[in-house]
C-alpha cells in the first residue's frame, strides 16, 4: 500500500516539484505539519478556552485576548474564537492558569489540538519565574504573544542552525526557515527587547502571512492542483469520470488537472480502504476542508453521504503534498 502510494506521489513531486511541504516561509521557525487547517474560505479559525476562569482572573484573561487580536490575528488570516470555559471535549487552544508555573505549551500548533492544559499562563508569576520591571498587564501580554506563536505552530526562533547567539536551544526547531535568523522576532530568546515587547517583527508578519495569509484574504473558489482518479478496478473509471465532469462544470472548483491511475490497484491497497464505495483522499492540512467541499458538491449531485469516505494521509506519508486530493472507487 505505501509503497503503491510512494511512487505514485513521487511521480507527481518530480515532474511538478510542486508537493513541497510548506515552501516559502520567509522569516519564520515552523514546525512541520503543526499547521491549523485553513478552510475553503482562505481563513484559518482556532478555537481558545479557559480551562479554570474566574470573576477574579476576567481582566487577565481580556489582557490576553487583546494581545492575541492585536498581533498574530491582525496579521495573519487567522481567527481564534471561543475564549469561553473548556469542556472534557473541547478541541483548539485550551489554557489553564497556573500562577506557578513557567509559562509554556505542551507542543507546537496542531499537536496541542483539544490537549487538556496545552498551554499554562500564570498571572501572578508566584513560582520560580518571575516577571520583573513591566507592569503585570505588560508581562501577560508579551507572555501571551509568544506562547500562541507556539500555538499557531512556531517554533523558537534561536533554535535555528543560523542563529548564533548565545542562547540554548529551547524545544525542537522548527525545520521550514528561508531567511538569516531574525533577532527581533518575538520567538528569538536573543532578542534584546524581550519577547519584543510582543510586537510582531516585519519578519514575524511576513512569516506568519506566508503560513496562514493575508489577514482578510477570501477564496471565492476551491483551488486545487490536481485531482488523481483511482479506479480499484478499470470499470470504476467510467463513474470516477462522471465525478470529474460534476468537478468541472460545478464552478467552485479550480483544478488544474485531472489524472487517472491506469495500472491495477494492488489487493493490499483496495484491503486497506474504508469500507465505502468511495474515498476521498488529503495528504495536507488546508485539504481536510477542501476534500469536505468536495464531498458536499457529489453529494448535492445524488451521491449518498454515507458512501463516501474523507481519509487523512498526513500519518502515513513523510511530507505533505498541497492541494492534491485523491478519489478512490471500489
Amino acid at each position: 500500500m505505501k509503497k503503491y502510494l510512494y511512487l505514485g506521489l513521487l511521480f507527481f513531486a518530480i515532474q511538478f516539484c510542486f508537493a513541497q511541504p510548506y515552501t516559502g516561509y520567509t522569516g519564520i521557525n515552523m514546525k512541520k505539519n503543526a499547521k491549523w487547517p485553513t478552510a475553503s474560505n482562505g481563513k484559518t479559525t482556532i478555537k481558545v478556552s479557559w480551562e479554570n476562569p474566574t470573576a477574579s482572573n476576567a481582566i487577565e484573561r481580556q489582557w490576553v485576548k487583546e494581545a492575541i487580536k492585536g498581533s498574530w490575528e491582525k496579521e495573519a488570516n487567522i481567527e481564534f474564537v471561543g475564549w469561553g470555559k473548556a469542556t472534557s471535549n473541547t478541541r483548539g487552544i485550551r489554557i489553564l492558569i497556573n500562577d506557578y508555573a513557567h509559562p509554556h505549551v505542551k507542543g507546537l500548533g496542531t499537536q496541542i489540538d483539544g490537549m487538556r492544559n496545552g498551554m499554562e499562563l500564570s498571572f501572578n508569576f508566584y513560582g520560580q519565574f518571575k516577571c520583573i520591571g513591566y507592569s503585570k498587564e505588560q508581562c501577560i501580554k508579551f507572555i501571551a504573544v509568544h506562547e500562541f506563536g507556539h500555538a499557531i505552530g512556531l517554533a523558537h526562533e534561536q533554535n535555528r542552525v543560523d542563529c548564533l547567539c548565545n542562547e540554548k536551544p529551547q524545544g525542537t526547531d522548527g525545520g521550514f526557515y528561508v531567511t538569516p535568523c531574525d533577532m527581533s522576532s518575538v520567538m528569538n530568546y536573543c532578542n534584546p527587547k524581550w519577547t519584543n515587547y510582543g510586537v510582531l517583527s516585519d519578519l514575524d508578519k511576513t512569516g506568519i502571512r506566508k503560513i496562514y495569509g493575508k489577514p482578510g484574504t477570501t477564496n471565492t473558489v476551491v483551488d486545487l492542483y490536481e485531482i488523481r482518479l483511482v479506479p480499484c478496478t478499470k470499470s470504476k473509471i467510467f463513474d470516477l469520470r462522471k465525478m470529474k465532469n460534476y468537478v468541472i462544470n460545478d464552478g467552485s472548483f479550480s483544478v488544474r488537472k485531472f489524472t487517472e491511475e491506469s495500472k491495477t490497484v494492488p489487493k493490499p491497497a483496495v484491503d486497506n480502504l474504508p469500507n465505502t464505495k468511495y474515498t476521498i483522499r488529503y495528504f495536507h492540512p488546508d485539504d481536510k476542508a477542501k476534500a469536505a467541499d468536495l464531498k458536499e458538491m457529489l453529494i448535492s449531485k445524488g451521491y449518498a453521504s454515507y458512501s463516501i469516505t474523507i481519509e487523512n494521509m498526513l500519518s502515513r506519508m513523510k511530507r505533505t503534498y498541497p492541494k492534491y486530493l485523491e478519489i478512490w472507487k471500489k
